[in-house]
């Protein structure tokens, strides 16, 4: 089945049930006060949601045509102290520079339902390519309420995410950003 297929039929198939915090982690570094930084300097780099499981919950009767999908994302951003060199600095000196983190998982639930044309849920690789190609989109704002209300009580200045975008590539592939050890430079 091609991706532009699986997709459509994913999306055609499951429909948002819930989104929950899992965990949530938001700390500051331990040589770091806000109240004593020019936090208005600070760089930000954020990490693309990535999909880290799906469970399926099979229906628990023959009567019952639906089935729960609960995909597991993963979110993160990090905001370092200045520096006009980032890019030169090896993935220790940028971890050196890191003044404040949130990292946050989240259960995105969906019910799967089985339409008249098929006869069979969702396989591995539908829910795949949708946990990677679609989940991000619909827990994106939930990811971005969390973190300006994490920044805001750390002290922190207020963060703003863009609205989530792929991006294509120069064959017409679609993607998520570029990451850099797990994190994709993005300044503020």
């Amino acid at each position: 089945m091609t991706l532009k297929r699986a997709l459509d039929n994913a999306v055609k198939r499951l429909t948002i049930a819930d989104v929950t915090l899992k965990r949530i982690t938001a700390s500051l570094a331990d040589d770091f006060f806000p109240e004593m930084e020019d936090v208005s300097m600070l760089a930000i780099q954020t990490a693309q949601p990535k999909c880290m499981s799906i469970n399926s919950f099979e229906p628990t009767s023959e009567l019952i045509k639906k089935r729960r999908c609960v995909f597991e994302m993963f979110a993160a951003l990090r905001m370092l102290k200045p520096s006009d060199i980032y890019d030169s600095l090896s993935s220790d000196e940028v971890n050196q520079l890191e003044c404040a983190k949130v990292e946050c998982i989240f259960l995105v639930s969906y019910d799967e339902d089985l339409d008249e044309s098929a006869t069979d849920f969702l396989d591995e690789e539908c829910l795949s390519q949708f946990g990677e190609h679609n989940v991000p989109f619909n827990m994106w704002p939930y990811w971005r309420e969390v973190v300006q209300s994490a920044c805001s009580r750390m002290g922190l200045p207020k963060v703003v995410l863009p609205t989530h975008r792929l991006k294509k590539s120069a064959t017409g592939e679609v993607r998520s950003g570029p990451t850099i050890s797990g994190m994709t430079d993005q300044k503020n």
